[in-house]
């Protein structure tokens, strides 16, 4: 029932003048010190997601990937440093609009994070070594239908599982260390993700696109392939037994816990089923896929939602948290939807 009123709450609020919309926000806003509610109407023309104040970042792919300011996501860009089509701006769909986020999964993991901070200034403070509960609710468009309709490798076009966690750190997407990828030489087959991390030594665009067009469109080159590219392009590769996925050019979601020691975040949703992050696990919560909700692949509105409030506790000086709305996705395949609005609730609690 709440899922139906947000929807037809944030519809009534993209029709009304800027002025009404604004008015609309303040008179919602609770006492700062026992609630804080932030609503981001995404149907207001902006260029992107940041420019509401919020940060947002992709992670999990290989680094040196472009993101695209323009257009959709298309699976064929023969431009090895845009394979992912990673891509965030203002766009239309019908009669639908909002911020724009898609990308084309190349045969890897590919996450958002869409992190607002809470608490930062003085209509909101939060309170010292005092608990709350913090809800998160996202309503988008999509045409991705629900179930395994259109399932390929790595499962179906609506297999983008959204979570959100809280943390006292902020989150950021931070490349791993490291800068030359190792390859197993044994191997008969090199994942492309580790050609594509290697694509920061080439700076010539017309050598970038002639390696395009050598892989097409394809997820694995034969060991043979893959040398032959590295001796022509002169590229640094280390040879070894581990395995060839490398992860040391990878583009990671990261945060520091009370102590400083780096904290990653690699889609806990597995992890959480067998709690084998407890600390992760203790600030996370799932949401659900972005889909239809149906056997349709039309473009529709919907809406999710954290299954549960997050109880979390502040630190002794009350310091801002940071809530990270992200997804996990594991399709192999072109991913578009449309944000158009976000709610977050911090509640104080016992």
């Amino acid at each position: 029932m709440f899922k139906q009123i947000l929807v037809f709450s944030l519809l009534a609020i993209s029709c009304k003048t800027s002025a009404n919309r604004a008015s609309d926000l303040q008179a919602a806003a609770p006492s700062a010190q026992s609630k804080i509610s932030k609503v981001f109407d995404f149907t207001i023309k902006k260029n992107k997601i940041k420019d509401f104040g919020i940060d947002f970042f992709y992670s999990d792919y290989p680094a040196g990937q472009l993101t695209l300011d323009t257009g959709l996501p298309q699976a064929d860009d023969k431009n090895p440093n845009k394979f992912y089509q990673l891509t965030q701006h203002y766009g239309e769909q019908g009669k639908y609009k909002g911020q724009v986020i898609g990308y084309s999964n190349r045969s890897d993991d590919v996450d958002t994070n869409i992190q607002v901070k809470i608490g930062s200034d003085a209509k909101e403070t939060l309170k010292p070594n005092t608990n709350y509960l913090v809800t998160a609710e996202i309503a988008f468009v999509t045409n991705a239908a629900g179930g395994s309709e259109g399932a390929g490798a790595g499962g179906a076009p609506s297999a983008t599982y959204f979570g959100t966690i809280v943390t006292q750190s902020p989150w950021a997407g931070t490349k791993e260390a490291g800068s030359t990828p190792t390859v197993a030489v044994s191997a008969e087959k090199v994942k492309i993700s580790v050609l594509l991390s290697l694509m920061d030594q080439i700076t010539d665009e017309k050598q970038q696109e002639e390696i395009g067009d050598l892989v097409g469109d394809r997820t694995e080159l034969s060991q043979e392939e893959f040398q032959a590219i590295v001796t022509k392009y002169k590229l640094k590769v280390n040879g070894g037994s581990n395995s060839n996925g490398n992860h040391d050019a990878y583009v990671r979601t990261e945060t520091k816990d009370s102590d400083g020691n780096s904290i990653p975040l690699r889609g806990p949703y597995g992890d959480c089923d067998s709690n084998k992050n407890p600390w992760i696990c203790a600030r996370f919560i799932k949401m659900g896929q972005i889909s239809t909700g149906s056997n349709s692949a039309s473009w529709t509105a919907n809406s999710i939602k954290t299954l549960a409030p997050i109880k979390f506790k502040t630190d002794s000086s009350g310091n801002p948290i940071y809530v990270n709305v992200f997804s996990h996705s594991g399709f192999e395949g072109v991913t578009t939807y449309y944000l158009t609005a976000l709610q977050i609730e911090v509640v104080e609690t016992k």
